[in-house]
């Protein structure tokens, strides 16, 4: 009987849960850029890049106040812990992580805790990395 109570509580709690995933590349396609540098002419080009890891920011949008909450290692990667009152969850791509996608979050009233979970079973390996915020 508390091995069955134990279950259903588990079942329960993880529902309650508010998961955010970071896309796993950014941009979607190769995009073409519409913003032609002045005196210049020609085309720009940026390429689709693999998720390489993420990150919480509080404030305005690429505006600094990057969160620094408790590291965890585990297996395949890392989790943050992070408080709820974040506002973006940011997402970097390509091996320099200069392209970026900054997922402005609703988060549920009621979240007192947030944790980023990063995982990668194949480091080296394109598309291998996974990202995404859990609140409760």
């Amino acid at each position: 009987m508390k091995s069955t109570f134990l279950i259903w509580l588990m079942a329960v709690s993880g529902v309650c849960a508010q998961v955010i995933e970071c896309p796993k590349s950014y941009p979607p396609l190769d995009t073409e850029l519409t913003m032609i540098p002045s005196t210049h002419k020609g085309k720009g080009l940026v390429s689709a890049r693999y998720l390489s890891g993420a990150s919480m920011f509080i404030g305005e949008f690429n505006d600094g106040g990057e969160l620094q909450g408790l590291r965890k290692d585990v297996k395949g990667g890392y989790d943050i812990e992070v408080p709820a009152d974040t506002r973006w969850l940011v997402c970097f791509y390509g091996d320099s992580q200069a392209i970026s996608w900054w997922e402005e979050l609703k988060l549920e009233p009621k979240s007192t805790s947030c944790t980023v979970q990063v995982r990668s079973a194949q480091p080296q390996r394109p598309g291998a990395v996974e990202a995404k915020l859990i609140c409760k």
